[in-house]
């Protein structure tokens, strides 16, 4: 994993004496398509911002067209660049300086977070108190710390670590006229329920 104060990984081109801002991102990642359309009144801020999709060309394509991305977006190939950073979740943005080392990494979607960032790269607030984004939002999963098949593909016939259960199933109550809730449950699924 690449900590603050180390160097970019070879792979990346970065232009030397200018800092970075490094946005790595899903295509199907809720969170992402949350958070960098924020990002696009960065691109033409004194940074270079580069997103980095661990999703495939036409994917990523698709993405930056449908969400208007205004930014440089390049594919991690083999999820190299991924392997490098080894961001926990997506989006992960690391701000390096201008010999590429990390400054600052700030992951999931926080306004607080992204507002702080560009006051740092001298930016106005980007991410609007009230513009009915919640404040905060957790990410999704890398993709390279998905477990791969035994074909070596990430995204075919995955080989998981647990088993999972059914899908959850949804319960239609009768019309309750005027009984409690929390009651009706207690009778109906049995009182372990009460405390």
């Amino acid at each position: 994993m690449i900590e603050q104060g180390q160097i970019a990984p070879a792979g990346l081109v970065l232009e030397l004496g200018k800092r970075s801002l490094l946005v790595f991102f899903e295509t199907d990642c809720p969170t992402c398509q949350l958070a960098l359309p924020y990002l696009n009144s960065l691109a033409q801020a004194s940074i270079q911002l580069i997103g980095i999709s661990q999703d495939d060309e036409a994917s990523t394509r698709e993405f930056v067209r449908q969400l208007h991305i205004a930014f440089p977006v390049q594919v991690d190939h083999q999820l190299k660049l991924s392997r490098a950073y080894d961001p926990q979740s997506v989006p992960t943005l690391f701000l390096l300086d201008e010999a590429g080392q990390v400054l600052r990494t700030l992951v999931g979607f926080d306004k607080a977070g992204l507002n702080e960032l560009a006051a740092e790269l001298g930016q106005g607030a980007i991410a609007p108190e009230h513009d009915g984004a919640p404040a905060w939002k957790p990410g999704c999963s890398s993709r390279h710390l998905e477990p791969e098949s035994s074909n070596g593909s990430a995204h075919s016939a995955p080989q998981f670590l647990r088993t999972s259960a059914g899908r959850a199933t949804r319960i239609t109550l009768p019309a309750l006229d005027n009984d409690d809730l929390f009651e009706f449950c207690a009778r109906q699924f049995g009182d372990a329920l009460l405390p």
